[in-house]
């Protein structure tokens, strides 16, 4: 008989656990979903911005023919590549660096 109290106490625990963690996880799915939701609006928010500026500006093209809008974004992605391309540089001359005091290290019994 005392089985049967511990197996159900045990069973009882472990469901209880269980749902705290799916309730856990829940929350956290749905703050990530806010978060993105949050995100997207400030992106629509800064385009519009950017289109209320142009417009207010008399429309202007640049001699491209795209407007600040497109400007900017084209800036935003170039800007981003020149900055990854820097970090892979930086990457591989610490991976360099690194080999080269290992070496130094190993020769001069530091």
């Amino acid at each position: 008989m005392a089985n049967k109290v511990v197996i159900g106490a045990a069973a009882l625990g472990i469901s209880v656990y269980k749902a705290n963690e799916y309730y856990q996880e829940q929350l956290v799915e749905r703050e990530q979903e806010e978060r993105q939701q949050l995100e997207q609006d400030k992106r629509e928010t800064y385009y519009q911005h950017m289109v209320e500026r142009e417009r207010k500006h008399g429309g202007k093209r640049s001699r491209k023919g795209g407007g600040a809008v497109s400007d900017h974004i084209i800036e935003q992605a170039f800007q981003a590549a020149v900055f990854s391309h820097m970090d892979d540089i930086l990457f591989a001359l610490l991976l360099e660096i690194g080999e080269k005091g290992i070496r130094y290290r190993h020769r001069h019994k530091i």
